[in-house]
């Protein structure tokens, strides 16, 4: 008998609900009990009645919620029921932002010394400034939140004063200006960064915004060029302005390995990915050592454990550390780092990404028809195998396995395949488009002249190869058309 769907509940409550752990339920639940927090037991039952379906709340029944938490003679109101599950999703809300605020001290802090200043507290004000103070002196890290609450904390203590006595001479505004500089700055060195990097990515131009020229030649003069997180950003932006200056990598490298400890996780993973992103560019240009760089940096990040997104390691990090090795002949560590690693991925794809990259290991090795039978064992779940870059990786191995075993006729439907992919995939940029279809053009004509069928063009392939611009796979195309 088929459902009546209306009579199923959905809505925000139920996908706010999904993404709790059975610990955060338990919390929440203690939270929704409190007097100070909701007295409607109403409230209450509704959520013990949902909560029982945790974490799978497909055929929740609003009839059968109404019956148990209101008198079952009742006629049923769809708009009571709704009033109460909105109530519960707002108590929800407040809870996962009442979780935020118990994990940031330096929020907690800053609320009691506001409410201290409005009181005309001062003797306890100090005392809480000075703890706080003290606090962000040996915070272990310093990133653009640690500027930001320097600055709050100077901003504070000046309002303080002026409570007092607002005609002394003192320096606490001077300080409120100098922090203010350091927190602007740093923020705006770190979008500038940003802003450079996704160029190369995506080729979206981005404006820059008011007064970077002076900032930039201030931060050279002045004593804000000797703050490490700022000197760290300079760099960055000076790898991505002028790549071509090996120099920049070099001081970015130093300067980032001495001062590692000092940076959170994520701003360590940035400066990687940067440094890697160097790499890949002075490799496309056949500088083979940055190949071994970029590998080395991986390396490090997997020793660190920086490669993972929550609990899992990323599947596009997997993907660039089998590609790098294999590029450097380093097989026996790609197979053993496969071997150690998949299961480290999510469980919904990590096979997946393990018939892949092993594919990609005996493609390598010339175990072409193993490589074909991996490719076919991948099961796709959606249009794309992963994301983007691994389906046209996928796309890209499984056209050159063809071009390998010599059939034809799966190698032509894999090229019109991927070439329809391109023109549909609306988000890609144009120049890795172009890229894309230049490699599909050459790979046809490279197919028909291993048949035999060389075409008359005013150009030789071999120059076409090594004259396209842009193009992906040059050098497997140059291999390939040294050989026939």
């Amino acid at each position: 008998m088929q459902k009546n769907t209306k009579d199923i509940l959905k809505g925000k409550l139920l996908e706010l609900l999904r993404t709790f752990s059975n610990k955060e339920l338990k919390r929440l639940e203690s939270y929704i009990m409190a007097p100070f927090i909701n007295t409607n037991k109403k409230i209450m039952h509704l959520f013990e009645l949902i909560k029982r379906q945790h974490p799978n709340y497909e055929n929740i029944s609003k009839q059968k919620l109404y019956e148990k938490i209101y008198d079952t003679r009742a006629t049923y109101q769809d708009s009571r029921l709704r009033i109460l599950v909105s109530s519960l999703s707002r108590i929800v809300e407040q809870f996962i932002s009442y979780q935020k605020y118990e994990k940031d001290q330096y929020r907690k802090q800053s609320y009691l010394l506001e409410s201290l200043v409005e009181r005309h507290l001062a003797k306890h004000f100090e005392q809480q400034y000075g703890q706080m103070s003290k606090e962000l002196k040996k915070a272990p890290y310093r990133n653009i939140d640690y500027y930001y609450w320097q600055f709050w904390l100077a901003e504070v203590n000046h309002q303080n004063i002026l409570y007092y006595d607002n005609r002394s001479t003192d320096d606490s505004l001077q300080k409120v200006i100098d922090q203010l500089d350091v927190y602007y700055i740093s923020l705006k060195l770190h979008y500038h960064w940003l802003a450079l990097n996704r160029q190369r990515v995506v080729q979206q131009e981005y404006n820059q915004g008011f007064f970077w020229d002076e900032i930039n030649q201030h931060i050279q003069t002045t004593p804000l060029s000797e703050e490490v997180l700022i000197q760290l950003y300079k760099q960055m932006i000076d790898i991505l302005q002028e790549p071509e200056k090996e120099s920049h990598f070099t001081e970015l490298r130093t300067l980032f390995k001495k001062e590692k400890a000092i940076l959170v996780k994520e701003e360590q993973q940035q400066i990687y990915a940067v440094l890697i992103n160097y790499c890949r560019w002075q490799s496309s240009k056949g500088a083979t050592k940055y190949m071994i760089e970029a590998l080395e940096l991986y390396k490090e990040m997997l020793n660190e454990k920086l490669l993972y997104i929550g609990d899992y390691l990323a599947p596009h990090h997997f993907k660039n550390i089998v590609s790098l090795a294999l590029q450097v002949d380093e097989l026996t560590w790609a197979d053993q780092f496969m071997q150690e690693n998949w299961e480290e991925m999510h469980p919904s794809h990590a096979s997946n990404v393990y018939a892949y990259n092993q594919a990609a290991l005996f493609f390598h090795q010339q175990a072409f028809e193993e490589a074909a039978s991996l490719l076919q064992q991948i099961q796709f779940s959606d249009y794309e195998f992963i994301d983007f870059y691994y389906h046209i990786g996928y796309k890209v191995l499984l056209i050159k396995t063809y071009y390998e075993t010599e059939e034809e006729y799966p190698l032509t439907a894999a090229l019109e395949a991927l070439r329809i992919y391109m023109i549909r995939h609306k988000k890609i940029a144009s120049n890795q488009r172009d890229a894309y279809l230049n490699f599909i053009k050459l790979c046809k004509r490279l197919m028909n002249e291993k048949r035999g069928k060389k075409r008359k063009s005013k150009d030789d392939l071999g120059e076409a190869i090594s004259n396209t611009e842009p193009l992906f796979q040059r050098h497997w195309l140059l291999d390939k058309y040294a050989e026939t």
